[in-house]
């Protein structure tokens, strides 16, 4: 008897995020967060200068966007130096 959900054995497809996932992208950070904000979060971050395309991630399934991940870079200051990292958030699964 195999305890792996049928679920988890589809093959989803991660890639950058395109322009023409910008809606899809809005409806999974809605339905994963039950509200506005994160899909909000989601459309400043983009606007911003430290928007970098290349860390916003989609993964599909059968041609739907069912999952979105963002990256943002950030600077942690300590007393010592400044270090660049990146910010996971928001994460939509």
């Amino acid at each position: 008897m195999s305890y792996v959900r049928r679920e988890f054995l589809s093959v989803l497809m991660i890639r950058q995020e395109r322009r023409e996932d910008i809606t899809a992208i809005s409806e999974v950070q809605r339905v994963a967060f039950e509200g506005e904000n994160e899909a909000r979060l989601v459309e400043e971050i983009r606007k911003s200068e430290q928007f970098v395309s290349e860390l916003s991630l989609v993964a599909g399934k059968e041609g739907d966007i069912v999952r979105h991940i963002l990256f943002s870079p950030v600077m942690i200051d300590t007393d010592d130096r400044s270090l660049q990292a990146l910010a996971l958030a928001p994460m939509a699964v």
